[in-house]
């Protein structure tokens, strides 16, 4: 590993730094009138996930954070200790809701989470748990950093002794990457939050399943 890299948990004050990354690899800023309607989107999208998280981690370069992810065990995930975020995010919603850039934001949110639900649904399995979120600076990529956080997400999650887990992506990410880390797809679905866009846009569920890639392991197929 290079030595001026490091992984902790998550803090507060590393929150206004993600949501820079979130704002720069989802374009919110281009996709907004107003910075302010990007930020508190951005925001908002952050607050979102941290609801719904059991696991951090924050990888740190050069003493500046370049990536973080979070995951759900459902096993350790307790709706009581998330109340904070959940306050914030609706406070932010309803923020964006007072003019027509937010609004906009408000809707996009609102079509991408119907999708991801349908998918799930979709797949008719009980997952043990959720990567909720993922992402790595992409002026930093190139460290290995993808891989050695999806290594702590695993060891956490077969700590918790979850034995299958479930992530949403799509064609805007690199959703390749997961394949080659051996995550399957359980489904996708053609759809454009933002009509006339991008019509080629794809939504994925991904599992990765601990027994699957055991057997993998012994039959000497590589991730």
């Amino acid at each position: 590993m290079e030595k001026n890299l490091a992984f902790r948990e998550l803090r507060k004050s590393d929150y206004s730094t993600i949501e820079e990354m979130i704002i720069h690899t989802w374009e919110y800023d281009k996709r907004c009138k107003k910075r302010q309607t990007a930020k508190f989107m951005a925001k908002c999208f952050l607050y979102d996930c941290l609801a719904q998280h059991t696991f951090s981690k924050v990888a740190v370069y050069h003493n500046s954070v370049i990536g973080v992810i979070l995951g759900r065990s459902n096993k350790a995930y307790q709706k009581k200790n998330v109340f904070q975020y959940k306050i914030q995010s609706r406070w932010l919603r309803f923020l964006l809701a007072l003019s027509k850039d937010g609004c906009f934001g408000g809707e996009i949110f609102s079509k991408i989470e119907k999708v991801d639900q349908n998918l799930l649904s979709k797949c008719n399995q009980n997952f043990g748990g959720e990567l909720v979120f993922f992402v790595v600076d992409d002026t930093q990529r190139g460290l290995g950093i993808g891989k050695m956080f999806l290594h702590y997400l695993k060891e956490y999650m077969q700590k918790q002794q979850i034995d299958s887990f479930y992530l949403f992506t799509d064609t805007a990410c690199n959703y390749q990457f997961y394949e080659s880390q051996g995550f399957q797809k359980m489904g996708e679905k053609q759809f454009d939050p933002i009509k006339n866009e991008n019509k080629n846009a794809r939504f994925f569920i991904y599992q990765y399943d601990f027994s699957h890639s055991i057997l993998r392991s012994s039959n000497g197929v590589g991730h």
